[in-house]
């Protein structure tokens, strides 16, 4: 499998640059070494550590090891937040396209839609949350699938904090739904425990504070 890990893009530029580690999910072996089946780039004679390249800002990653299948969340710019299957080789756009827009107010993409679609990969969902200036985003933080909890109706959903709204999500590939719950703060990690109860990590509004906490979600 390898350990996977991503590198946030800044400047935005980076992220299409294979010569940069920036804006890149990479991947290694335990030992540190690069997978001798990590993806060969056009112009690069061997493998690399980086898997796939055109992230913005990816902030969870869950691999099903029953699909051998990486998900991943991404942060868009306003709004544009991304829920991807990272594929090996595979180029996720950023910053020809978005469906976010800048803090200014101004398009992000380079590209159209139909564009990017033949060039890129597209995210499976994204959320754009509609406000008057044009967009808002869920900041989407961790990412865990639910299997074998006793908490029934949350198994094959996919579980991640939104930084912005202090919720903790629910979504589900099926349905294309998701749902949000109300939490005093700030969903950094989330852990399926092996009775099956859901355990996550809370950094609290007041950062000056040492009141994180860590709360368990059961039947």
């Amino acid at each position: 499998m390898g350990l996977y890990f991503s590198t946030s893009s800044n400047p935005v530029l980076n992220a299409q640059d294979l010569n940069d580690d920036a804006g890149k999910i990479h991947r290694l072996m335990e030992d540190g070494s690069i997978p001798s089946d990590n993806p060969v780039f056009e112009r690069f004679s061997s493998p690399t550590t980086i898997w796939s390249y055109g992230h913005r800002d990816v902030q969870g990653l869950y691999f099903e090891e029953s699909t051998n299948t990486l998900f991943g969340v991404e942060h868009g710019p306003k709004g544009g937040d991304e829920f991807n299957i990272v594929k090996k080789g595979k180029n996720y756009g950023w910053p020809l396209f978005s469906y976010g827009i800048n803090y200014d107010g101004a398009w992000v993409s380079t590209i159209s839609e139909d564009s990017a679609a033949k060039s890129t990969v597209l995210p499976e969902h994204y959320w754009t949350i509609p406000t008057d200036d044009g967009g808002q985003a869920l900041a989407p933080a961790c990412l865990l699938k639910v299997n074998g909890s006793t908490i029934t109706d949350w198994n094959d959903y996919f579980v991640f904090g939104s930084l912005a709204f202090r919720r903790l999500m629910k979504y589900n590939r099926e349905t294309d739904e998701t749902f949000g719950l109300n939490i005093e703060g700030r969903v950094r990690t989330i852990k399926q425990l092996p009775s099956g109860d859901i355990i996550a990590l809370i950094e609290r509004n007041d950062l000056t504070q040492s009141n994180g906490m860590i709360i368990r979600i059961s039947k």
